[in-house]
């Protein structure tokens, strides 16, 4: 009965872990999303790529990926 209380205490331990892992990884996620709308809003409303890097910290690829393109 020991080995089977010891086994659960590990699972909690280990559930427990992956949950705070878990909790984090959505949180960067949705703050990375947020900074993504922020960067989409500043180009439409006609803000320099520059600026954006500077207000963002985003690089320049990755602004230049949200930016929208004409169908060609």
């Amino acid at each position: 009965m020991r080995e089977s209380s010891i086994y659960q205490e590990i699972f909690a331990e280990g559930f427990e872990i992956g949950f705070k892992e878990g909790l984090e990884e959505a949180r960067q996620e949705a703050r990375q999303e947020t900074i993504a709308e922020i960067a989409r809003n500043l180009l439409l409303s006609g803000m320099s790529v520059e600026q954006i890097m500077n207000v963002t910290e985003l690089t320049r690829e990755q602004i230049e990926e949200l930016t929208p393109r004409d169908s060609e």
